[in-house]
């Protein structure tokens, strides 16, 4: 059938179905622009999956870009009385959306990789939310983003086994322990690669994983006995988190369970 056959009513179909995919070009364009820079910063390498990230975004972006065009799908009609008022109101639903994805990701973040004993563990700002240490003292402990921090616990057994007493009845972890918090410094560090895996020993253990192991390995410029490996525990998955021992510096992580936590 050729175009002058087309009726009216399948224009308007058309009509309709232009103006929702061009709304939807551009929610994806405007998503992405404001969405992947704070992704890039709140969310480093690793934890947009492990911690969070890609469950913020999708929460978000089904709010925002497909509710937003799918309702200019059902409102639009060319010549419509009022039409300019309907999108609107869409457009300013989507930048809520927006805004509220945005806060979403701020409010639960991860602001610190905190080191107990022997792993990192993601803490969000919600999470010591209630701790009286001021945030911006906590915050000048280191300069990466998230702050590494290590959690310094007494050197008397005792009063270790106190406090996670103390935080298990509580139904929270050492991890948030702020007022231990300490700057990760060289010190620091070399407490942390002492109580690094042996990933020689814990494959051995773990055979399944030897191929990304050594798959890890082989794109690596320094060796394994100039890495740490040591277990980094997120809100959705756990797994390894690779530092060099030259200046702490992360160079990458391997997706492998890490070995269970000592709780005790």
């Amino acid at each position: 059938m050729s175009d002058t056959n087309q009726t009216p009513a399948t224009a308007r179909v058309m009509t309709r179905q232009r103006a929702a995919l061009l709304h939807f070009l551009i929610s994806v364009a405007v998503f992405a622009a404001v969405i992947t820079p704070l992704l890039m910063l709140w969310y480093p390498p690793p934890l947009f999956f492990a911690d969070g990230g890609w469950s913020v975004i999708q929460l978000a972006a089904g709010v925002d870009i497909v509710i937003g065009p799918l309702l200019t799908l059902i409102v639009f009609k060319s010549g419509k009385k009022g039409l300019r008022l309907d999108l609107t109101v869409i457009a300013l639903l989507q930048l809520a959306a927006l805004a509220w994805g945005v806060h979403i990701m701020y409010r639960e973040r991860p602001l610190f990789l905190a080191f107990a004993e022997d792993r990192f563990s993601t803490v969000t700002l919600a999470q010591i939310a209630a701790e009286k240490r001021p945030l911006e003292e906590l915050l000048r402990l280191g300069s990466d983003t998230p702050v590494r921090v290590l959690v310094q616990l007494p050197d008397d057994p005792r009063e270790v086994m106190s406090i996670k007493l103390a935080q298990l009845s509580r139904g929270t972890a050492v991890f948030r322990l702020t007022e231990h918090y300490r700057a990760l410094d060289a010190q620091n560090l070399e407490y942390v690669y002492r109580n690094a895996i042996n990933m020689e020993l814990f494959m051995k253990r773990r055979p399944q994983y030897r191929e990304r192991y050594d798959a890890f390995l082989r794109g690596q410029k320094l060796g394994a006995d100039q890495l740490a490996f040591v277990p980094l525990v997120c809100r959705y998955a756990s797994l390894i988190v690779v530092l060099s021992r030259a200046d702490g510096s992360i160079v990458g992580s391997i997706d492998i369970p890490p070995p269970e936590y000592r709780l005790f």
